[in-house]
């Protein structure tokens, strides 16, 4: 990232000479073209392929851009919140009746997330693209319930929190069809089999993703928790 001496960031870049390298760099000018075709704020680039295996990637930084800091579930829930209704603005084109929609991948407010203002988020690192890959919801559960692991799942309370805001997103992902039933009852579990399933999408990086560090127990009860207050609330709206 560049900064200029105000310490504001001006741009983002990225350059590689090595074949996997390159593949990711061409990934990513792939996402921002589909992600610019569907968002409202558009992300400005240049690319620079001097050969077949060399190219150079600099993203251009909006006016007045904001970056949240190492993220807490807890903290951010308004950000949370954001990020989830953008995504359903951006994809919610993409539902028609698809199995499969596009992968961003590594959707996460920790780094590849910013924002124009609170209410304002955009969507930044698409090295993991892939046009027709993912379930509908897949990234958006991602970026949820990643924050997750960041806090203490022993607080009870403070779970009982936070997993009530992570069903209130999945029902608004659901209402506005951007949430596909494989992920209703077990989402935790069902995101991380896919991805373990389809691994060749994420690479040598598959390891690094804060949801696949959930031990099996920790995941079961996320999920069997999740289960207990969708319950809850349906039976609120009654």
């Amino acid at each position: 990232m560049t900064y200029n001496c105000s310490n504001i960031l001006m741009s983002i870049a990225k350059s590689s000479s090595h074949k996997e390298g390159v593949k990711d760099i061409n990934s990513e000018v792939q996402g921002l073209d589909w992600y610019n075709e569907r968002s409202s704020n558009k992300l400005s680039y240049e690319v620079c392929r001097v050969s077949e295996s060399y190219i150079s990637l600099r993203i251009k930084a909006l006016d007045k851009i904001e970056i949240p800091g190492m993220c807490s579930y807890s903290n951010y829930k308004d950000l949370i919140f954001s990020v989830v209704r953008h995504y359903c603005e951006v994809w919610n084109k993409e539902v028609d009746g698809k199995n499969v929609c596009a992968l961003h991948g590594d959707l996460s407010l920790v780094g590849n997330i910013l924002f124009v203002d609170l209410n304002s988020p955009v969507f930044i690192d698409w090295e993991h693209f892939d046009k027709n890959a993912a379930p509908i919801g897949f990234d958006a559960l991602n970026c949820i319930l990643e924050l997750l692991y960041y806090e203490d799942l022993n607080d009870i309370n403070l779970l009982h929190s936070n997993l009530r805001h992570v069903s209130q997103m999945m029902s608004f992902l659901d209402s506005k069809k951007c949430l596909d039933k494989v992920f209703y009852n077990s989402p935790l579990l069902s995101m991380t089999d896919f991805m373990r399933k389809n691994s060749h999408l994420w690479g040598s990086q598959i390891d690094k993703f804060p949801v696949l560090k959930f031990s099996k127990d920790q995941a079961m009860n996320i999920d069997n928790y999740l289960n207990k207050i969708s319950s809850l609330v349906e039976g609120e709206k009654c």
